[in-house]
């Protein structure tokens, strides 16, 4: 039986006898903003706020549900893509902010291929052909549903699904990220 426990930052899990559950080594713990990003994340965030309030956390009642909700509009750019000109990808050079469409490609990034890596954009019916990397659009379709609460998880969500179409236009996109990425297209 799992038990969910009202943490500070977010909400865990123990068994029975209050022992944290333990999953790949780490105890079960969902951070606040994996927890906005879940798809009923209201809902949970009302619950984790009216039970820290009960707890007699001071703070839980002023935290947002949503943490995009203050970006202004400025910090909330689009994507890169092929056809992107110098001028707007010098803008991206200079900084990242948490609204951008690149900042949730960097959190992909950053949580699924931490050391790099050999990603795969080719479409699912041709992933057989490529036994050397890792395929990139089943990844980031199971990432994008824990983050629906970024201001650019539909953008993302409708290039994934497309990829025959728009996997070009990843490319930049990484290459702002991780610079000195290449490419191989495989006929």
């Amino acid at each position: 039986m799992q038990v969910p426990r009202f943490l500070k930052h977010g909400i865990g899990l123990e068994d029975s006898t209050g022992t944290p559950i333990i999953h790949r080594g780490f105890t079960t713990i969902i951070n606040l903003d994996r927890l906005r990003g879940l798809k009923h994340h209201e809902h949970l965030m009302k619950l984790w706020k009216d039970e820290r309030t009960m707890l007699g956390d001071p703070h839980a009642a002023n935290v947002p549900n949503n943490t995009f909700e203050h970006i202004p509009i400025n910090q909330r750019r689009q994507s890169l893509s092929v056809q992107s000109n110098q001028n707007t990808i010098a803008r991206f050079q200079q900084g990242i902010f948490r609204g951008d469409a690149l900042a949730l490609l960097s959190d992909f990034l950053d949580d699924r291929f931490p050391n790099g890596g050999l990603v795969n954009l080719a479409p699912p019916e041709t992933q057989m052909y490529f036994q050397d990397t890792v395929p990139f659009q089943q990844r980031f379709d199971e990432f994008l549903n824990e983050h629906t609460d970024h201001p650019h998880h539909d953008t993302w969500f409708y290039k994934n699904t497309r990829i025959q179409r728009y996997a070009q236009d990843f490319y930049p996109n990484i290459n702002i990220l991780r610079p000195g990425s290449g490419s191989r297209y495989h006929q």
